[in-house]
């Protein structure tokens, strides 16, 4: 369960990040949109490690919640 939730999450959230990048690149660099959706490269890997703390939080909550 714990891999499995780590895995969607990680693919969850890569997937994010390749829409912001072709919002980016279609809408952004076209002049369509006048912000960025993605900062840089720092921005990209605190969202990544986020989504994993964020499962890794639910994980723990649902091992406590069935293991009582």
């Amino acid at each position: 369960t714990l891999v499995f939730t780590a895995a969607f999450v990680a693919l969850a959230g890569t997937s994010w990040e390749f829409f912001e990048f072709t919002f980016d690149r279609l809408f952004v660099d076209n002049g369509l949109v006048p912000y960025y959706a993605q900062i840089g490269v720092s921005d990209t890997m605190a969202d990544l490690l986020f989504n994993l703390i964020g499962a890794a939080t639910v994980v723990s909550i649902y091992f406590r919640k069935t293991s009582s």
